[in-house]
């Protein structure tokens, strides 16, 4: 099952706690070095990955494509603020879920908690 499936047959009680939002292109969904909050499940559209330097520098390193999901490392590895910016390159429609609701969601679903398993073996391998 993919993400957008999930997404369909998301929980009620998680839902309930779930924002959708869209963000047009530029505008940056997550940015390095705020806390982590939150988790992004990207619905629609793609996102640039980038860091940012001191000297101004800003180095893009990936494209993210929907479905993903954004914020799942920092969150399940209890980090304290995110690592990367993530920007909108079109506009981009996802749920907003608190670091606490993504977690209940996981204990609550087991194929669901598989395949973010599956989804960041991907990413770091």
């Amino acid at each position: 099952m993919d993400l957008l499936q999930f997404a369909e047959h998301m929980p009620d009680a998680i839902r309930r706690r779930a924002v959708r939002r869209t963000f047009q292109p530029g505008e940056a969904l997550i940015r390095k070095g705020d806390p982590v909050t939150h988790v992004y499940l990207l619905l629609a559209g793609a996102t640039r990955v980038s860091n940012e330097f001191e000297s101004g520098q800003r180095y893009t390193f990936a494209q993210i494509d929907a479905p993903d999901i954004l914020g799942d490392l920092e969150v399940l590895s209890h980090q304290e603020c995110y690592a990367a910016t993530n920007e909108a390159l079109t506009e981009c429609t996802v749920y907003v879920l608190g670091a606490r609701t993504f977690y209940a969601w996981m204990r609550a679903d087991n194929a669901f908690a598989i395949r973010i398993a599956e989804l960041l073996a991907t990413k770091m391998y």
